[in-house]
């Protein structure tokens, strides 16, 4: 294979001291998200600090992974190389059930994107990108479940 016809790399995220708890947990297929210790809530993208108390007892807690899509978009152009033959994917924001406003950016994926819905109930599954990165993402809920 020559330079030009070989495959892209992913764009992947760095882990940091805040992140990295996250990211192995996806790894190990387990959605963590940081809870205060104090308070309760949860905190999403992980932080020092509690915004709601100020508190710095912050643990990471596993969530159910179930939630209802808040927003989407359909992405139909590659913003990068690695997802040239990925189009068209969906680019949402899930608002899991254990706390109201508690957003992640995903994907939704198992799931024609024409027949996504804002308010559909999703459950997280997780996509392994590279061998340090599995990233967690959505896809519908069955009915009953």
């Amino acid at each position: 294979m020559t330079a030009s016809s070989a495959v892209p790399a992913p764009v992947l995220p760095r882990p940091d001291e805040l992140t990295a708890f996250f990211w192995e947990g996806a790894r190990a297929h387990r959605l963590l998200i940081q809870r205060c210790d104090r308070c309760g809530l949860y905190l999403h993208w992980p932080r020092p600090i509690c915004r709601r108390c100020q508190s710095f007892d912050l643990t990471p807690s596993e969530v159910s992974g179930n939630g209802v899509i808040y927003t989407f978009t359909i992405a139909e152009q590659a913003f990068h190389p690695w997802f040239a033959d990925k189009l068209p994917f969906v680019i949402a924001v899930v608002e899991l059930v254990e706390q109201p406003n508690l957003k992640l950016v995903t994907n939704i994926v198992n799931c024609p994107p024409h027949a996504v819905r804002c308010d559909s109930e999703v459950e997280v599954v997780f996509q392994p990108i590279s061998d340090e990165i599995t990233l967690p993402m959505f896809q519908p809920r069955p009915v009953g479940r």
